[in-house]
């Protein structure tokens, strides 16, 4: 089945056939054109690749960077010592409660006290210390307070409590941070 055509004034006979067959040619070196061509990925293609990683990887820093300076950081600690004063006397055995401004951002402190066994607290109304409350602790900066062991022996007896407990400080600030020391063992019975 041949038949005629004709395109810009030229006569064209084609048969159903030599048309198959032109595709089909056609396919075969399209699919062999590809077939040579390199399975690597060109340099220009890593370099992209590793410039949206790099940029990934600061935007993610930076982002944590901006939450980690907007964040209030106080380190509370507690421990045992003694205390000299200007004549050079030493103190009874003290139970000291330590905070430090480690972040960036002013805190101000409103107050301190104990965390108790069975979630009770022990607030300190009028500590003694080395600041006046509600005080304002600027970055880099501590303050401490303290309390006479007897004292706080005393205290906890008329709590209810009896021989070894355990102790953690506290710090609260004015936007209702709770800021808490590991916990520190304590023996009523020989303070």
């Amino acid at each position: 089945m041949e038949e005629e055509y004709e395109k810009q004034g030229k006569t064209c006979s084609t048969s159903k056939r030599e048309i198959l067959n032109l595709h089909s040619n056609r396919r075969q070196t399209r699919d062999s054109n590809l077939s040579q061509q390199p399975s690597s990925i060109g340099w220009d293609v890593v370099i992209t690749l590793l410039i949206a990683i790099y940029g990934a990887v600061v935007s993610t820093y930076s982002i944590y960077a901006s939450r980690q300076e907007h964040k209030r950081e106080i380190k509370v600690e507690l421990s045992y010592g003694f205390m000299r004063n200007v004549l050079g006397e030493v103190s009874p055995p003290l139970l000291i409660l330590s905070a430090m401004n480690t972040g960036v951002k002013t805190v101000t402190l409103t107050s301190t006290g104990l965390v108790l066994p069975r979630k009770k607290y022990l607030f300190f109304a009028q500590p003694e210390s080395n600041v006046t409350f509600p005080h304002e602790l600027t970055e880099g900066k501590s303050c401490s307070v303290w309390i006479a062991n007897k004292e706080l022996a005393e205290d906890l007896r008329r709590e209810g409590y009896s021989g070894k407990i355990k102790l953690k400080g506290y710090y609260k600030d004015a936007v209702g941070g709770d800021y808490q020391s590991k916990q520190k063992k304590f023996n009523i019975e020989k303070p």
